[in-house]
């Protein structure tokens, strides 16, 4: 058959025929007798049988039994191979004279039961200790502290829990007093203050102490984090407290660190949509009603509807500490607005105190110190333009 071309092709008429039939063959007869097919197998069947049959040294009549067992008795008596020939001129040149590669490269299937029963008790057995230290405690039962010391620095334990380091219940309620008047009077930084209450924390877990004075030390701890805009340490806190208010209910102030845990998962923005919204759910209906949660509610709302002048007006509005939680994704919200707002209404004077007010700022000097220079200041009719 010619090359096909498209119709198209300058050489579509030269090698191609105007009409092509394909050739016509004739029809056999239908009178012609057709023979049926042969009772015997056909010859690509037949013929390796007849071969095999001949090639074999064992009668026809012996069992396949002793057929299998033959040949298993010769396969065992074979001697099995090596992978690294025994003869040095042989070995690679990389391995000649190197009696370790040479030995982690040989193969005996004599050694093979024994190394997988070893392997089977390691894994079986593991008594093996770890490389690397772990920094809980190995006793998990509860620890009875016997430490009278109102101070005591924070360190992780490697190893068993000694009761003499360790102080009781009594005296960390001194100590939690003793540090908070230290933290009024000025005496100690917050690096101190954290050091001291973090050990607190831990001789609260090794006894197993989980009561409302529990709660009273993370809720201290987080407040003095949220003061310094410490967010590690406060997310450790109000982690905790999520737990604690679950098995000490009624706490007094288990709607405000509710509230303050809402306002925390707004600071990876909207990447923690679903998880807020399942907090949201989970929530009881005494919470609910609570002022403080419905606040924290409505600037989640906000937020994620970007309505700025609703969520910087809730922001000013915000009870207890939740500024300083807010404060943790502020500037980048207050950056976001200034996009949108500067895309709206492009090359647009605006008042600087109205902007101010807007953000949530105290006051105009914070506003200027946050536009940078780059922010061009007018002066019209006793007004600062932007």
């Amino acid at each position: 058959v010619p090359p096909y071309y498209p119709q198209a092709h300058p050489a579509y008429k030269v090698h191609r025929p105007p009409f092509y039939a394909p050739p016509a063959y004739p029809a056999r007869p239908a009178h012609v007798f057709q023979p049926p097919p042969p009772p015997y197998p056909p010859s690509y069947v037949q013929t390796p049988v007849m071969n095999a049959q001949q090639a074999s040294n064992h009668p026809p009549e012996q069992s396949l039994d002793d057929i299998l067992a033959k040949l298993n008795r010769q396969a065992t008596a074979q001697k099995p191979p090596q992978f690294i020939p025994s003869n040095p001129q042989f070995i690679p040149s990389n391995f000649a004279g190197n009696e370790k590669k040479r030995k982690q490269f040989s193969f005996d299937y004599n050694e093979r039961p024994a190394q997988k029963n070893k392997r089977r008790k390691r894994f079986n057995e593991p008594s093996y200790a770890p490389s690397v230290p772990s920094p809980v405690p190995v006793s998990k039962d509860p620890v009875i502290g016997l430490c009278m010391n109102l101070e005591k620095d924070y360190y992780r334990l490697t190893e068993d829990i000694d009761p003499n380091t360790i102080r009781p219940e009594y005296i960390l309620k001194k100590s939690l007093k003793h540090l908070l008047n230290q933290w009024k009077a000025g005496n100690k930084d917050y690096l101190t203050i954290c050091n001291q209450m973090k050990s607190i924390r831990q001789d609260l877990t090794v006894q197993h102490i989980r009561n409302a004075f529990s709660v009273e030390v993370y809720e201290t701890h987080a407040r003095l984090a949220l003061e310094n805009e410490d967010f590690r340490e406060f997310n450790q806190c109000q982690t905790q407290l999520r737990s604690l208010y679950e098995q000490n209910p009624y706490q007094p102030h288990e709607m405000e660190f509710v509230a303050y845990r809402l306002l925390y998962k707004l600071k990876n923005g909207t990447s923690q949509h679903a998880v807020l919204m399942h907090d949201i759910q989970e929530l009881t209906e005494q919470q609910r009603n609570s002022p403080y949660v419905k606040h924290a509610i409505e600037m989640c709302l906000a937020f994620y509807e970007n309505n700025y002048f609703h969520f910087f007006k809730l922001y000013r509005k915000a009870p207890n500490m939740g500024k300083a939680v807010i404060g943790l994704h502020l500037d980048e919200t207050r950056n976001t607005f200034l996009k949108a707002f500067t895309k709206s209404y492009p090359a647009t004077p605006v008042d600087i105190e109205w902007l101010s007010n807007l953000m949530g700022f105290d006051n105009t000097a914070q506003c200027k110190e946050f536009l940078g220079s780059g922010a061009a200041l007018l002066q019209k009719e006793n007004r600062t333009l932007i």
